[in-house]
């Protein structure tokens, strides 16, 4: 009986809104209670799926994060380079009024020199926004997998509510839930492409930025 307590303890915690489960949506733990020992631990598996996924999506989260202080330092080093440029222009400009030929040639240099620094700073600002839409396709990603996840172990629930002839199993609907399966199941392989194709898009713009930042490519 100690066991079937603290079993019923971790579908709680798992299924707690702390947890981010639908527990509104859940099947009652007073059913679920009246389970025998055997039926709660064969619901372990999918339980902790639940865990897993929620732990996927925090990790995700993270990285969503630190995808967005990237493009914000990479806006900086943009900013940077055009006011590099500007100023390279504006003393080139200065030089050839006063037609200094060996000022205008350094303003020259010094011009060039910020314009291809540009260049690719706006790769990178190009490849770190990608990256970026890419993080947070995951991140959708993973907030379907989790209700996949939850969609999953509560039809496990109901299905051994039902398996085990529990009078109040009546009160559920087995193809309702079978359906909600199937259906959060259809969003998550759509995004789970949407991901990819991102994330795609995102190495192809990595590539071309390390390819131009080593020289290999004329900007």
């Amino acid at each position: 009986m100690r066991r079937v307590f603290l079993f019923l303890l971790t579908l709680l915690l798992v299924s707690s809104p702390a947890y981010g489960g639908l527990f509104k949506e859940s099947v009652e733990f007073a059913d679920l209670s009246q389970l025998s020992e055997e039926g709660l631990q064969s619901l372990k598996d999918t339980e902790f799926d639940v865990f897993v996924a929620e732990v996927r999506l925090a990790a995700v989260k993270v990285t969503k994060d630190l995808a967005q202080d990237d493009l914000k330092q990479a806006e900086k080093g943009l900013d940077k380079e055009r006011l590099d440029l500007k100023a390279a222009k504006a003393e080139y400009e200065a030089a050839e009024a006063k037609q200094e030929k060996d000022r205008m040639a350094g303003a020259e240099t010094m011009m060039k020199k910020a314009k291809e620094a540009t260049k690719k700073a706006e790769l990178l600002v190009k490849w770190k926004s990608q990256e970026a839409k890419a993080r947070k396709a995951a991140v959708d990603r993973a907030k379907l997998a989790v209700e996949l996840a939850e969609a999953t172990r509560d039809l496990a629930r109901v299905s051994r509510l039902v398996e085990e002839k529990v009078p109040s199993a009546s009160k559920y609907s087995l193809a309702d839930w079978e359906n909600k399966v199937k259906k959060t199941d259809e969003k998550y392989q759509k995004a789970m492409d949407k991901e990819k194709r991102e994330a795609l898009e995102a190495e192809q713009l990595k590539a071309q930025y390390e390819k131009a930042a080593e020289g290999k490519v004329s900007l």
